[in-house]
């Protein structure tokens, strides 16, 4: 993979004639709107073709049949499938990642980077439940991962640059893509302005069009926007929003509202510009097809899809794997089975106990947390007495809450 970081507008005056002609190609060749189950998407036939594998609002959900999760040891045998096909592979996710399940949230999403990390992603957006542990750690958590977190409209205040990273190049089978992310302004109203610190999130809209144009300068030949934006209410700006407004961009992968391939093709705005979601929890892996000519097909692939593929797969101690032929299924499954066993060890250890109902103050607050959000754990500081010491301490304490 090459990969190089764009940090300037070059030659724009020198390059414009040369830039509406390519604008113009792009137009007449890149994109074919397709519809979900206009046809299926095959093995067959990829060789020479680029890939493009997404997901987005997984919420923690890394093991397969976990709320009709494929799993990421499937997602994992998909990549290395197509590889073996001839085709070439790139791989995004579109936010909501690091929380949601216990596996996540026992180590603060230091598991499902380590995940990502072997899976192979080559880029990502934050989503606005990824700063619940706080910003400093959201950070932390990016730079151990070996591929960037992209946000072309998130402001670090501290310094007044972006937090992360504002956009990449990627060189597959001759072609450019450049690549940048839009987080959803609503994370700052949504999630604890006190986990939310240090951040102020700009205009998706303007962030785009100045993408847009940085990146066709330094010589993309498609565009792609990660954005966790949806395609509802639920953000201030949304990614119909941008799309209706900022042309230029080829694809674009959403994120935030939990929705459905046909559901994206059924809103957008603007017919030279490939929409796509891949629902939530992992419940389909989201693909992308692009041939020679650049166009592009777009496929939503589910568990019984998967399983037609022969690409379904349990993870398992037992799981025999040819490295050879699986590097990724191998490593995934091998990180996972380590992961599951760590918090399930982890979670069983009794610290203590007390004769307080549950259903009790201050408890009370956990029951409503389950019964109003998706999440199956809550994680909260505790002050203890250490009587040896004659010292309080605090430590951290998570509910494991079954509905």
């Amino acid at each position: 993979m090459e990969i190089c970081e764009v940090r300037s507008v070059i030659g724009v005056k020198k390059r414009a004639i040369i830039l509406v002609i390519v604008a113009f190609q792009v137009f007449l060749c890149s994109h074919t709107k397709v519809n979900a189950g206009e046809d299926s998407f095959r093995l067959g036939g990829l060789a020479g073709k680029t890939v493009i594998l997404h997901t987005n609002d997984t919420h923690g959900r890394v093991q397969l049949g976990k709320d009709n999760s494929v799993g990421l040891t499937t997602l994992a045998a998909l990549k290395d499938a197509c590889i073996a096909a001839g085709a070439e592979v790139l791989l995004f996710d579109a936010g909501d990642t690091f929380r949601g399940t216990t596996l996540a949230t026992y180590n603060e999403g230091e598991t499902i980077g380590k995940l990502m990390n072997a899976l192979g992603y080559d880029a990502m957006v934050t989503g606005n439940h990824d700063y619940e542990y706080g910003t400093n750690h959201l950070v932390d958590l990016a730079n151990k991962l070996n591929f960037p977190v992209l946000g072309s409209n998130v402001i670090d205040l501290t310094t007044n640059h972006l937090l992360f990273g504002e956009h990449v190049l990627i060189k597959k089978n001759g072609v450019t893509y450049g690549i940048f992310g839009l987080s959803t302004q609503v994370t700052m109203t949504l999630n604890d302005a006190r986990k939310v610190d240090r951040i102020t999130i700009m205009s998706p809209i303007d962030a785009a069009r100045m993408e847009v144009g940085y990146l066709k300068s330094a010589g993309a030949d498609v565009i792609i926007a990660l954005g966790h934006l949806g395609i509802n209410g639920k953000s201030r700006l949304n990614s119909i929003d941008v799309l209706s407004t900022v042309d230029g961009i080829d694809l674009f992968i959403d994120g935030h509202s939990h929705s459905t391939l046909s559901e994206c093709e059924s809103v957008n705005p603007r017919k030279n510009t490939l929409l796509v979601s891949s629902d939530q929890y992992l419940n389909a892996i989201g693909v992308v097809v692009i041939d020679k000519n650049l166009k592009m097909k777009a496929y939503s692939l589910t568990q019984s899809m998967l399983d037609d593929l022969n690409v379904l797969t349990k993870e398992s101690d037992d799981l025999e794997i040819d490295e050879k032929k699986a590097p990724y299924t191998k490593v995934v499954n091998k990180i996972l089975q380590n992961a599951i066993k760590e918090c399930s060890q982890g979670l069983s250890m009794r610290i203590g106990a007390n004769n307080v109902r549950m259903s009790a103050v201050p408890y009370d607050n956990l029951s409503i947390l389950a019964e109003n959000t998706a999440l199956e754990t809550s994680v909260t500081t505790m002050v203890g007495y250490k009587e040896k010491e004659q010292q309080f301490t605090t430590f951290r304490l998570i509910f494991s809450m079954k509905r």
